[in-house]
């Protein structure tokens, strides 16, 4: 297909997972704190989006399987989880399950004979905060978050295009 995907090597070191408990706005869960070790890897540098996901979804070389009582294919959503907000274009895909992520990275390892996985938990928070020991990878000040995120209060609650905010210092967008 014509659809393409970026990645960027994250490079190993060593990280504190998790937030110090005088940290403002800080859950109950974002602690205790624990220093890692992190080995290098590949991070995709945006969201999967709705056009990657559907060469997975409309491959019909892969099959339903009827022989058993299983899945093996893709299947639609009951419902649009879009909600009308976006699809083509760059718009992620959103609602994904891990199931489903997982079959996604093993349909492109055989597409493509590179092996692809999720990132782990302390990978995901690791790349994140993209080298930074601050509340936010761009500092302590929340006034620069529209610079980097969607959210609530920036969002109009709509879904918006990958990649149309600062990256962090990694490259990592969104």
């Amino acid at each position: 297909s014509s659809v393409t995907f970026s990645m960027t090597p994250i490079q190993a070191g060593y990280f504190t997972m998790g937030s110090p408990a005088t940290e403002k706005g800080r859950a109950a869960d974002e602690g205790p704190q624990r220093k890692l070790q992190i080995p290098a890897f590949w991070m995709g540098i945006k969201e999967v989006t709705h056009d990657e996901f559907l060469v997975f979804f409309n491959d019909e070389s892969l099959t339903r399987n009827s022989d058993v009582d299983a899945v093996t294919r893709p299947t639609a959503q009951y419902i649009d989880l879009s909600w009308g907000m976006g699809k083509q274009g760059g718009f992620p895909f959103n609602s994904m399950s891990q199931r489903t992520a997982l079959m996604y990275c093993r349909w492109l390892y055989k597409k493509t004979g590179t092996f692809y996985r999720l990132p782990t938990e302390a990978e995901w928070e690791y790349a994140c905060r993209a080298g930074s020991d601050t509340p936010y990878p761009f500092g302590r000040d929340s006034a620069s978050i529209n610079d980097y995120a969607w959210f609530t209060g920036n969002s109009g609650n709509k879904y918006h295009k990958t990649g149309l905010k600062k990256p962090n210092a990694w490259g990592l967008y969104d």
